[in-house]
């Protein structure tokens, strides 16, 4: 039984206060205090967690100066505010205990493009690549390159002054900000921009916050610009917050607080508008990528590559190139870097681009690269071989790689996972391979493994050892690496974090700014006297001091965890390895990741989002005494549980409705980084859930669909005589636009074929000959029952090739159950159809399914049941059959075709849509892939009541526009869900491949 878990943290009676009349005052955006909202921006991308009194989500600048001129009051001084753009941070630096204020959710509008002048202007939460998107068809862009640039947030990069790949020629956010716009502690709104001498210094006789702020400045970076430009480190990548030497221009004593503002993570204002400067997207692009034996190789070149002076320089190391080999990018950039498969040769990679005006030139600049690489081969630069691209596609390969590098080291295997702490270090780029030397003789001394990529050029290498955060002795020795390494890299004349920000490491900002520090303490009093903005980041105003973050246990992500016990911690491993990469906030609606959470933009509702409620559920409930040691029996009553609280306090019912807005897809269970199989760990909770709580009526009749859907197809006639009545009592229990039987059904188109049926008893008399030629189709309800068409016409083109075609019973598939945590039913369901279908497959007969979802739950769902692979394989239809053709193709003469992928086909089979279009081209047909995310349908999710409208927003955000511009009868869609959707919404039922191949072969 699943006991109670009510939230026992308390709120403080005065953000109690507070937030209630900040509701009364108007407020126009979401205020959260539930537990759920609470724990999804406890943590970031980094190895911390720190829970937030509340979260807010303001809808405009007013209700961010409502925030802060309410707290400004005297009653509420104590109240804090952290801001926080799209959680991508490493450092902790958009984490804290006060009130988040999230501006991803409705800060999100490019408010307008100036081509004539150059610049555009944005809202916050606008995402990097949904900015460069629209920008592309005028041939301008934001220039700073991030790896999370599909979902980091300007706001936040304008935070952490956000810089990536290419910062030795683009530079870092900061000197791409010609205004912004920020809210002061007290309300005051503040515009930013570079100001003349005599401008600024009149501002500093401006009554208020404002003028406080300028004549702080005056006494701070213009008094002492000749210390500032002594003292701090002289490095392209220096440290990030307050940057004080730019702020103040010695030359034309101009005043910019934007460099002030940029990298200050939110601990002097909130950001509320941006004025970016553009920069012509270039002309031309070439990438050269360099395959090394060994990672220090790859690093000694460093200097030679340099000297070449490229755009930027971008090395992976093995680890990375490793681990990637089990990813779907490898399918992109094997022919690249392994096109003879030769995986252990090449152990590093450097990515060198270059850009310029015309293809031509950049191809002197390449060949300069190369005659330099073969003349040093032997020597400094011991590379094995190389790859010159300008393709587009492959460019984008080779640098979707390097930026999946961080994902990709948190999917090795092992309790010990690589963390960030010591996570942007940079130090001159001619002392790079020296400083990892030594660097690799630290982390040696503890006996850790790690992963190193990162920005050659900049000197700045993102190193992440591997340590088991839920083991006390690995984190104790997080502060004492990142004292030895914070030593090293002054010892170098570098810096401790150089992209990231401080947040967490600010104990060590003295140890840069030395003297200074006293003015940057100035500068923090003069913009937030009360410490309210951020606290305890980078550095405390002088009226109010504040600790400052360590970086020592009390807020590591791993002490909760521990919590949870080991044998729970491996039933539920992938929620635990969720590292908060936060891959699945990618802006892109053509991306199958995450349906969920692209129509609500509530975190709750992502793979990362859930994965945090779910940790802490495991917990609570673990220390609540839920005993996980066996699969909960799942017994029908409606009554079970109602004296269990159902308020919004109830943190199981916030898990609860979490987990009910997946959609299925299994999506992130191949594009997240990790392999976090929400689904998979959504069906487990739901098990136990139920135990406890009462089920819906919908449930129990969904988990009987097949059944019943097979009694339909049995009796034709009577199901169509019950239809109104049927649909009278579906629509009772909150479903809707259920599939309608069709005007013919199997058994008729099976008479008018006598497609043979084959039973084992059958089996067993066919020869070895026979048994050669023969395929078995394997029934799925849906195809069966709604769309007999799609298995006649698939009968016709197996035996065109030749083969002798049987149907197999209909059997039980149990993916209904499975998605509905029917967990012990779906067992029973899952032993009993290998012990069948393994007696076919050992006869030598292949084994065909129709529709995706249930045909690839036979290799996923039930590999997790049985904990092993199963020992049948039902193959897809394009899987099978290209293996059976020749490789020639027919010369292509058609008008194109256009396909139209299921979820779970792209998801778990990464050539899936690739195998078709090869099949086609074999018959001389033209079939073009569309790139969609989910069509909104997934299963039963689309029928139910609640989900209609979600279900149609997440259709309207890929598939619609792409559907309505096509011909309806050249567009095909391999899944009967997503033709179902296209049915409801676009009017017309498209047809399967199969169908096509069909007509094809019988003309």
């Amino acid at each position: 039984m699943l006991p109670p878990l009510t939230d026992k943290t308390s709120i403080p009676k005065q953000y109690l206060a507070y937030l209630q009349e900040l509701a009364q005052r108007s407020f126009a955006g979401d205020i959260s205090t539930d537990l759920a909202a609470r724990i999804t921006m406890a943590t970031d991308n980094g190895i911390y967690q720190v829970l937030p009194t509340a979260v807010v989500f303001p809808k405009n600048k007013a209700d961010i100066q409502l925030l802060l001129s309410l707290a400004n009051l005297p009653a509420y001084r104590e109240i804090q505010f952290t801001p926080r753009g799209g959680g991508t941070g490493t450092a902790g630096h958009a984490i804290n205990d006060g009130i988040i204020v999230d501006t991803s959710r409705y800060f999100r509008k490019i408010l307008e493009i100036n081509l004539k002048e150059g610049w555009v202007r944005v809202q916050p939460g606008v995402v990097l690549d949904q900015l460069n998107a629209t920008l592309k068809s005028h041939g301008v862009f934001f220039a700073p390159n991030l790896s999370p640039s599909n979902r980091a947030t300007l706001g936040g990069m304008f935070n952490t002054d956000a810089c990536g790949k290419g910062s030795c020629l683009y530079g870092r956010t900061s000197q791409h900000i010609l205004a912004s716009e920020s809210i002061l502690s007290d309300g005051t709104v503040l515009v930013s921009e570079k100001l003349p001498q005599l401008a600024w210094q009149n501002l500093c006789q401006t009554p208020g916050i404002i003028g406080q702020i300028y004549q702080t400045l005056a006494d701070t970076i213009v008094a002492k610009q000749v210390e500032i430009r002594e003292k701090l480190p002289k490095l392209t990548r220096l440290i990030t917050g307050y940057n004080l030497r730019e702020a103040y221009d010695v030359d034309d004593q101009s005043v910019n607080v934007n460099y002030l503002l940029s990298g200050a993570e939110g601990t002097l204002a909130v950001t509320t508008e941006l004025k970016l400067k553009l920069t012509p997207i270039p002309k031309a692009k070439m990438l050269v990528a360099i395959k090394y034996r060994e990672f220090s190789d790859a690093l000694q070149a460093a200097r030679l590559l340099l000297s070449i002076q490229p755009a930027a320089i971008e090395t992976i190391d093995d680890k990375i190139l490793a681990v990637a080999r089990f990813d779907e990018i490898y399918i992109r950039v094997k022919p690249l870097l392994d096109p003879h498969g030769n995986d252990d040769y090449t152990k590093a990679v450097n990515l060198v681009e270059f850009i310029g005006e015309n293809q031509a030139e950049l191809s002197l600049c390449a060949q300069a690269l190369l005659d330099s690489l073969e003349k040093t081969k032997n020597q400094l630069n011991k590379n094995c071989g190389y790859y010159v691209t300008s393709e587009h596609h492959e460019m984008e390969a080779l640098w979707d790689l390097r930026k999946k590098s961080v994902g990709l080291l948190a999917n090795l295997a092992g309790n010990r996972r690589p963390i960030p702490f010591i996570e942007d270090t940079a130090v001159p780029p001619e002392k790079l391979a020296d400083f990892v030397a030594e660097l690799r003789t630290l982390l040696d001394k503890y006996h850790l493994s790690y992963g190193m990529f990162g920005h050659v050029d900049a000197g700045c290498l993102h190193v992440r050892p591997s340590l088991d955060m839920t083991d006390a002795y690995d984190a104790s020795l997080v502060p004492i690496i990142t004292k030895a390494v914070h030593d090293l890299v002054r010892k170098y004349g570098g810096v401790l974090w150089s992209e990231h920000g401080a947040g967490f490491r600010s104990q060590y900002i003295p140890d840069y700014f030395g003297s200074l520090y006293s003015d940057l303490q100035k500068i923090k009093t003069a913009f937030d006297p009360y410490n309210q903005l951020n606290p305890g980041k980078i550095v405390s105003s002088l009226n109010k001091e504040s600790p400052i973050f360590k970086i020592e246990p009390g807020h590591y992500r791993g002490e909760y965890d521990r919590q949870i016990p080991p044998s729970v911690r491996e039933q539920f491993s992938k929620a635990i390895e969720c590292n908060g990469n936060g891959q699945c906030f990618t802006y892109q609606t053509n991306e199958v990741m995450c349906p969920s959470f692209k129509v609500t933009q509530d975190r709750i509702h992502s793979p990362k989002g859930r994965m945090a409620l779910l940790r802490e559920w495991l917990r609570l409930a673990t220390h609540a005494g839920l005993d996980f040691q066996q699969t909960p029996k799942s017994k029908m009553s409606l009554l079970k549980g109602i004296r269990l609280p159902q308020n919004k306090d109830d943190f199981n019912r916030q898990v609860y409705e979490a987990m009910a807005g997946c959609l299925g897809c299994k999506a992130c269970a191949s594009s997240c980084p990790v392999k976090v199989d929400v689904p998979h760990l959504r069906a487990k909770f739901l098990a136990h859930y139920y135990t406890s709580y009462p089920r819906k009526w919908r449930d129990y009749v969904l988990s009987k669909s097949e059944i019943i859907s097979n009694w339909q197809a049995a009796w034709p006639r009577l199901a169509k005589m019950l239809n109104p009545i049927s649909k009278t009592v579906l629509h009772l229990l909150g479903l809707r636009d259920l599939p309608k039987l069709p005007k013919q059904s199997l058994n008729t188109f099976l008479k008018s074929r006598e497609i043979p049926t084959l039973s084992l008893e059958q089996l067993a008399h066919l020869s070895p000959d026979e048994r050669v030629k023969t395929v078995a189709i394997v029934q799925d309800t849906l195809t069966s029952t709604y769309e007999p068409r799609i298995l006649l016409s698939l009968y016709d083109f197996l035996s065109y090739l030749g083969y002798r075609v049987y149907l197999l019973p209909r059997r039980i598939n149990g993916k209904v159950q499975h998605h509905l945590g029917f967990l012990d039913q779906f067992e029973q369901i899952v032993f009993e159809n290998e012990a069948y279908y393994q007696e076919i497959t050992a006869a030598g007969i292949a084994l065909l399914g129709i529709e995706p979802s249930l045909t690839l739950c036979y290799r996923d769902e039930y590999a997790k049941a049985l904990k092993r692979t199963p020992r049948f394989n039902v193959l897809l239809l394009q899987e099978w059959i290209t293996q059976q053709i020749p490789v020639a193709k027919a010369s292509i003469t058609s008008e194109p075709y256009w396909l139209f992928a299921h979820c779970t086909e792209k998801a778990l089979i990464t050539e899936a849509e690739r195998l078709w279009q090869s099949l086609f081209a074999h018959f001389g047909l033209n079939l073009q892939i569309i790139s969609v995310g989910c069509c909104g349908m997934a299963g039963s999710y689309g029928h139910y009541h609640e989900q209609q409208a979600h279900s149609k927003g997440i259709y309207q955000l890929s598939w619609e526009e792409q559907i309505e511009k096509l011909p309806a009868d050249r567009i095909l869609v391999t899944g009967f869900s997503c033709r179902s959707q296209v049915k409801r919404f676009s009017k017309f039922i498209p047809k399967h491949p199969i169908e096509i191949l069909a007509e094809k072969v019988s003309l």
